[in-house]
């Protein structure tokens, strides 16, 4: 059974894309629940999609999940998206 994140440990997640976006070179990480909240998952995402190749971020509500799509200006971006997931630090929520 595959997986879009896994925990590494209290402190980290690794968020995966979970499909293809709605442009030609977009990917979509779903950050539902406890995985990732959407400020922290932006902010390590601007870091490994700079402007310029990280050309815009959408986020979506689907069947109760948390979706970001993130549109990259090439095929080199959008292969690099499926091969490395974005390290997201764990957020300081409540439980």
């Amino acid at each position: 059974m595959s997986t879009n994140s896994t925990d590494l440990t209290n402190f980290e997640s690794l968020i995966y894309v979970l499909r293809r976006g709605s442009e030609t070179f977009s990917v979509i990480y779903d950050v539902t629940g406890d995985k990732s909240d959407p400020p922290s998952f932006y902010k390590q995402a601007r870091q490994v999609f700079p402007q310029g190749i990280g050309l815009g971020i959408t986020t979506h509500h689907d069947n109760r999940c948390t979706l970001i799509e993130i549109i990259l200006n090439s095929e080199e971006a959008y292969t690099e998206a499926y091969k490395n997931p974005i390290v997201v630090p764990a957020t300081n929520k409540s439980y």
